[in-house]
């Protein structure tokens, strides 16, 4: 996590801003930034993994107890900085206990930069949510997922169907977790029968899921999904394929990576705000494909 805290450490008459302090189930939880990433640029971080900060929290009685609170600490700062973020390193009393990760610095287009909102308000506010929520709709994989999709070094499609399984995931967990309250069932297969026997598609299933937290499917959803099943299919599409006219209408010549880039930024924005929906989150933030503003305000 690269950048400056909200919270100065004092030497003499000089100070360092770099912890961000936080009450989370009881404990005090501080977050110390290590010096090195204080004045570091995120361009220069980008795809690498970065060794940038500590977390010490105070009353845990257990090892078990801590790493939870831990894992689920990252699992929110990852989606506020669009990064994966993850403990290498656990001590507790004379226990000590290393951990490989798949980390790596991004932060391209978070939901919350420029400092609009405070990191510690965002975890504060969403956290009894998180915690109810994460096993019955997979949140930490969900999150994990999206702050992955456009990582660095990836070739686009790659990026666009990685943000497609990000709505899979959604309509999936909802489905298992809430399908009951709408007559949804899961079959043997995986499948699922909505309250008339019929199969419940993709599209069927994603509305009942973006209803459920005020959302509607954008009036893009149809090109949505005929990317997703082209791409599925597929592995990529070439400007001169049938299906690229299907998808996207006629296109002018070299158009086509941008109008992909775009579908993915509507997926993005879906997802974005599904999470922020159902963890309860109330504020401003920012869409992912109006990176530079002005904020989107849940009331």
């Amino acid at each position: 996590m690269i950048g400056w805290g909200e919270v100065t450490t004092r030497r003499g008459e000089a100070g360092t801003r770099n912890k961000f302090k936080l009450k989370l189930a009881g404990h005090a939880v501080t977050i110390v930034q290590r010096a090195r990433v204080l004045n570091m640029r995120v361009n220069a971080a980008r795809g690498k993994l970065v060794k940038s900060y500590t977390v010490r929290v105070s009353g845990i009685k257990t090892y078990e107890e801590g790493r939870e609170l831990v894992e689920d600490l990252c699992a929110l700062l990852s989606f506020a900085r669009h990064t994966r973020i993850a403990a290498y390193e656990y001590r507790f009393g004379n226990r000590r206990t290393f951990h490989p990760i798949l980390a790596a610095c991004n932060q391209f287009r978070p939901p919350f930069s420029g400092g609009a909102v405070k990191l510690s308000d965002f975890v504060i506010q969403t956290w009894p949510t998180y915690r109810a929520q994460k096993q019955p709709r997979a949140l930490g994989g969900l999150i994990h997922m999206i702050t992955l999709t456009d990582a660095d070094g990836t070739v686009l499609e790659t990026k666009v169907t990685m943000a497609m399984q990000c709505l899979e995931s959604i309509k999936t967990y909802f489905a298992l977790a809430e399908g009951p309250r709408f007559g949804i069932r899961e079959t043997m297969e995986g499948r699922f029968i909505d309250a008339r026997g019929k199969e419940a598609s993709f599209r069927d299933l994603l509305s009942h899921a973006l209803r459920d937290v005020d959302m509607t499917l954008p009036a893009s959803f149809t090109r949505i999904v005929r990317l997703r099943n082209a791409l599925i299919h597929r592995g990529f599409i070439r400007e001169a394929d049938r299906v690229t006219r299907y998808i996207f209408g006629p296109l002018t010549r070299g158009a086509m990576h941008q109008v992909i880039f775009e579908t993915m930024e509507e997926v993005q924005d879906i997802a974005r705000e599904f999470v922020l929906r159902l963890l309860n989150y109330k504020g401003p933030f920012m869409l992912y494909s109006a990176c530079n503003g002005p904020a989107k305000v849940l009331p």
